[in-house]
């Protein structure tokens, strides 16, 4: 909220300050500033953080403005004093604003005022160091030492403990020399005028340096020198300001007569700094006000044209000559022709290489470098000779059908432009594409892609400025990109197998097709996938009726199965072929019971329950093997006893090849050194001597089943 800056003058520092809006200002006026310095460096020694903490001290407390009689008594402009002292204690801050009755533009009016005294407050503190110390914006450290640094604290200490400042700036100085240098300014522009100059030199430079100028002339050749303003010059930069010179306008008295000049920068702690180098200056009179007119032409041999004009002959003693200029278009830039000024008394030129077309300027240059052009005068040679055939044409297509053209640039001046032709066929009639010359070396075109021709033709001329066209390029073949999908498969019908299912297809009939994909899709899911074995191998084609069969050996039973096939040419467009569905045929028959045996044994006492009641103490152990485990729900135990019919005896459950629910016996033992299968069952109901005979059969959970196995045929005696 504040900014400070600071000047050594005579060994003390004069430090200054600033608000940067005018609410900070006037709580700086009505709760003074407080100021507080640290010692960095002493006598050239950097102190520890210990020792600039102790060296703190405050240098004053409650700045705040003088009162109003000390304001008279300022030693400086009465004027800026005025404007100081108005902007800190009048009632009204004059501003020239007729605002009516309305309150809101009273509002605005008082926010007007404020904002001016302000400003302006700042202002007159910039022109007078003494000013600021009057304002309560500046004070004067007496107390440092050469050689030392410090930093000063200034601010507006709060009321409220829990904050510090109410507006707060630091200002470094490093006290080496008592006088801070001041920078010299360089004057890099001087522009004399008729009875006036103007005189620039850099904003930036010395806009952190200078708040003002003093600007002095000399009449008699430098022996003295006088203000050429009353007060200081002032460059008044505004906020959204990108001015990079500050420039001063000053009358001459007499033109032809030389003045030096010279300018000094006023800090803003009103101390001068050194003069600058002297500038001469001499005014001129301005231009004759009169131009050469009437110009004309003559063609001469080829490539020559003379051009003539008129001019007062009573002027020619004010001229110095003439420039002849020429430039392709009339607002384009105009090249001179002539090294030397032709003399005062010319009134012709001769232009050994003219263009075929061009603009011709005849400038009348006075005795004191002012230019006075004629009016531009267009020529244009005869011309039969067309330009060169264009070189270089060529072009891609974009699959949105957009062709992109281009061809090397003509070499003729007088080139105007370019056609393009087109045509389907390389010698076809060639069709212009664009109402206009085309001027540059590159066009765009648009060609429908969804035709059958697979390639177009351009062809291209120049034309000069006087449209004179060359012969057309030889055709440039340009492909079309691929954009038609080719024709789809046709998938003729499904035939199930068993455990497979055939695909019978016609292929697509394009000729550019470059694989066919068939894909399958397993009805209740949601990704196709291609079949590895018909992407190796393909379908097996049928001589006598042109199509063609694959076979899916990969199908599982019970499933539906949709088909598609998809036909890809060689620029990656597809099509596909209807959908069909099928299933492959189920006979029911899973796997085949193997291995399987009996054994009959005699059931020791120790082994049977006290709940099982026996005819016979003979037992049958049946094994067998099986392959599959994890599909198979139940194993099925047939069993025939003599003279009865065979029917199912025992259902066995299973899961995850274990039988859940096996022969109970209290103990099994004499016959677990037997078990060399996957499965066991032991029949220990045998209630009769004769023959025994079982069979087995394996169930899955899709309803499928094993091969019945061969009858294990056991005599019990």
């Amino acid at each position: 909220m504040l900014s400070g800056l600071y000047d050594i003058n005579q060994g003390d520092i004069n430090i200054r300050w600033a608000p940067h809006d005018f609410n900070c200002w006037q709580m700086g006026v009505e709760k003074g500033y407080t100021i507080y310095r640290v010692t960095l460096v002493e006598n050239g020694v950097e102190l520890p953080d210990s020792l600039r903490t102790e060296s703190g001290v405050y240098l004053a407390e409650d700045i705040k403005p003088v009162p109003t009689e000390e304001f008279e008594q300022l030693p400086y402009d009465t004027n800026l004093v005025d404007i100081a002292w108005g902007a800190l204690y009048s009632d009204e801050f004059d501003v020239d604003f007729d605002v009516g009755d309305s309150s809101m533009l009273h509002v605005y009016e008082y926010s007007i005022q404020n904002e001016n005294r302000f400003n302006f407050a700042l202002m007159a503190c910039d022109q007078s160091f003494d000013i600021a110390r009057a304002s309560g914006l500046g004070y004067t450290d007496t107390t440092a030492q050469i050689n030392s640094t410090y930093l000063y604290y200034v601010f507006v200490p709060s009321e409220d403990t829990t904050q510090t400042s109410l507006a707060y700036t630091s200002i470094e100085v490093k006290y080496e020399e008592i006088n801070t240098p001041l920078d010299t300014v360089k004057i890099d522009v001087v522009i004399p005028g008729d009875h006036t100059v103007s005189l620039g030199w850099s904003a930036v430079n010395y806009a952190s340096v200078y708040s003002s100028y003093l600007i002095e002339r000399s009449d008699d050749l430098g022996q003295t020198f006088h203000l050429r303003v009353d007060h200081p010059f002032m460059f008044m930069e505004s906020e959204d300001s990108d001015l990079e010179e500050v420039v001063f306008t000053d009358s001459l008295s007499e033109n032809n007569v030389p003045y030096i000049y010279r300018v000094r920068g006023i800090n803003f702690f009103g101390r001068e700094g050194p003069n600058s180098d002297t500038v001469w200056v001499i005014g001129k009179p301005g231009p004759l006000g009169v131009f050469p007119v009437n110009l004309s032409h003559v063609e001469l041999e080829e490539d020559k044209v003379l051009i003539n004009w008129e001019f007062p002959d009573s002027l020619e003693s004010e001229l110095s000559g003439f420039e002849i200029l020429r430039s392709p278009t009339r607002r384009g830039v105009y090249d001179a022709l002539n090294v030397n000024l032709l003399s005062p008394d010319s009134r012709v030129y001769v232009d050994e290489s003219a263009s075929s077309d061009g603009f011709y300027q005849v400038v009348g240059i006075d005795n004191h470098g002012h230019r006075n052009p004629s009016i531009p005068h267009m020529v244009q040679l005869t011309d039969t000779i067309p330009p060169d055939i264009p070189t270089g044409l060529s072009g891609t297509i974009d699959k949105n059908g957009v062709v992109s053209l281009e061809w090397d640039a003509n070499q003729e001046e007088d080139l105007y432009g370019y056609r393009l032709m087109r045509s389907d066929h390389p010698d076809g009639d060639f069709m212009q594409i664009a109402s206009r010359v085309i001027r540059d070396t590159t066009f765009y075109d648009y060609i429908n892609l969804k035709d059958l021709n697979r390639y177009v033709y351009y062809r291209i001329l120049s034309v000069d400025n006087r449209q004179n066209e060359s012969d057309p390029s030889d055709p440039v073949k340009i492909k079309k990109p691929d954009i038609v999908p080719p024709a789809p498969p046709v998938i003729l019908q499904l035939e199930p197998g068993q455990g497979s299912i055939s695909v019978i297809y016609n292929e697509s009939a394009s000729l550019d097709v470059a694989e066919h994909r068939l894909q399958r899709l397993k009805v209740g899911e949601y990704a196709w996938i291609s079949l590895s074995d018909f992407d190796q191998n393909g379908g097996e084609r049928d001589s006598l009726h042109s199509y063609y069969t694959f076979t899916d050996t990969t199908t599982e039973s019970q499933v539906d199965y949709r088909y598609r096939m998809v036909a890809v040419d060689s620029s990656g467009n597809e099509s596909v072929s209807s959908i069909v569905t099928g299933r492959a045929w189920d006979d029911g028959l899973r796997g085949t019971i193997t291995d399987e045996y009996g054994l009959v044994f005699t059931v020791p006492d120790y082994a049977v329950l006290q709940s099982q009641m026996y005819h016979l103490d003979k037992g049958i152990l049946l094994q067998w093997n099986y392959p599959i485990t994890s599909e198979v729900v139940e194993f099925v135990i047939y069993r025939q006893r003599q003279h009865e019919p065979l029917r199912i005896y025992k259902t066995l459950l299973t899961r995850e090849g274990e039988i859940l629910n096996p022969t109970q016996l209290k103990d099994d033992s004499f016959f677990q050194s037997y078990l060399d299968k996957d499965y066991y069952f032991f029949d220990n109901q045998i209630t009769r001597s004769g023959t025994y005979e079982y069979r087995i059969i394996a169930r899955h959970h899709d309803g499928g089943f094993s091969q019945m196995t061969d009858v294990i045929n056991l005599n019990i005696n």
